[in-house]
């Protein structure tokens, strides 16, 4: 499972200790990438959220570094 957060999104953040002991509890593989500076929605081009380095190492379609490794 690979997963990709924004630093500053206490919602989601919030969640993730719960969240990660499930998945390792599961024997899941899984690798996180949190991106600093960030904020939620940090691949969503249409908000001043969007953080062009971050969404090109995250997202699909746009650089697919992370995504596809």
């Amino acid at each position: 499972m690979l997963l990709h957060s924004a630093e500053n999104d206490a919602d989601v953040n919030a969640t993730w200790p719960t969240y990660e002991a499930a998945l390792e509890a599961a024997g899941t593989r899984y690798q996180a990438h949190v991106y600093a500076g960030t904020r939620h929605g940090l691949h969503n081009d249409s908000t001043p959220r969007y953080d062009e380095a971050a969404a090109a190492l995250a997202w699909p379609g746009l650089a697919w570094q992370r995504t596809m490794d």
